[in-house]
């Protein structure tokens, strides 16, 4: 047999390709089963089943069925609330009842004080209709009350300053307008300026004038300080200040030397003199308290 007429088979099988396959049919088959749960046994209509068709049916029924949870949830919401709702409303006959109880056995001072402790609530917008919490409202409204009224206070004074302030500013800017007169259409100065002037000049030259002496002597000065070449400053100033305490100190040293020569004689002679007599003084004492001190060591 000829081999060229035999017929040749190529088979390729790829896992991935059967694995989308499996999935599209999957797919495929929800597609069926959700639209004949909604036929309900009728004959569902034909279609083409591509693709583009099994992702636009696949979105539809994600939708479908999310729709179709939130509006379950919204009945259960809706059933629970119904029952609370007529079990609030037993409640509020069985209330209704016993407060209709209870008053009917109050004493009428009682049912006045409970009247006005509710009218006292409902004015002030109490949390609670008791007394303790009424108290504490009572307390925060009048502290809010102070505050208010201290910050009107402030306002008030502030708008009386401001009030004060524009009339002045009004004032002066009347003053300062033109007249509607012809004869003074233009802003007049005040009569006192032109002797405020001369003042004023005068005292401008009386200050030239002493600006230029000072210069002068400022340059003298600085003419019979040493360096009189250069200008003095402040390092000058202190450099003599130091050499101003240093002589001083230098004074006062020989000074304290000069006070142990006080009583002398001018003469140099006699002043030797004395110096031996004091000295002859000075060891009689010494011979005669050396006597005192043995005298009271043998004793």
């Amino acid at each position: 047999m000829d081999p060229t007429l035999t017929p040749h088979f190529s088979l390729s099988f790829s896992p991935s390709k059967a694995r989308a396959q499996r999935a599209q049919a999957a797919d495929w088959a929800q597609i069926d089963s959700w639209l004949s749960s909604k036929y309900q046994g009728r004959s569902v209509p034909l279609f083409e089943r591509n693709e583009d068709t099994l992702k636009a049916l696949l979105a539809l029924v994600a939708a479908n069925e999310k729709a179709d949870e939130e509006r379950e949830v919204l009945w259960t919401v809706e059933k629970r609330t119904l029952a609370e709702v007529e079990a609030d409303l037993e409640r509020s006959d069985d209330d209704a009842a016993i407060l209709e109880a209870l008053r009917m056995h109050l004493s009428p001072d009682a049912q006045q004080s409970l009247d006005a402790l509710a009218a006292c609530s409902v004015a002030i917008d109490s949390p609670r209709p008791g007394a303790e919490s009424t108290a504490h409202t009572l307390i925060q409204l009048t502290t809010q009350s102070h505050a208010l009224s201290q910050q009107l206070h402030r306002l008030n004074h502030l708008h009386s300053y401001l009030q004060s302030q524009m009339f002045a500013l009004r004032a002066q800017l009347r003053d300062i307008q033109p007249s509607k007169d012809t004869t003074a259409n233009t802003f007049s100065v005040p009569l006192s300026l032109p002797q405020q002037t001369q003042e004023w000049t005068r005292n401008t030259k009386m200050l030239k004038a002493k600006v230029a002496e000072y210069e002068e002597r400022l340059n003298a000065l600085s003419a019979s300080l040493p360096g009189s070449e250069y200008s003095v400053g402040v390092e000058d100033v202190v450099e003599l200040e130091n050499e101003v305490v240093d002589m001083r100190k230098r004074v006062n040293q020989l000074e304290s030397q000069i006070k142990g020569f006080e009583g002398l004689p001018p003469d140099r002679d006699a002043a030797r003199k004395e110096v031996k007599r004091i000295e002859k003084e000075v060891e009689l004492l010494k011979r005669e308290r050396d006597k005192v001190f043995a005298e009271m060591v043998g004793k």
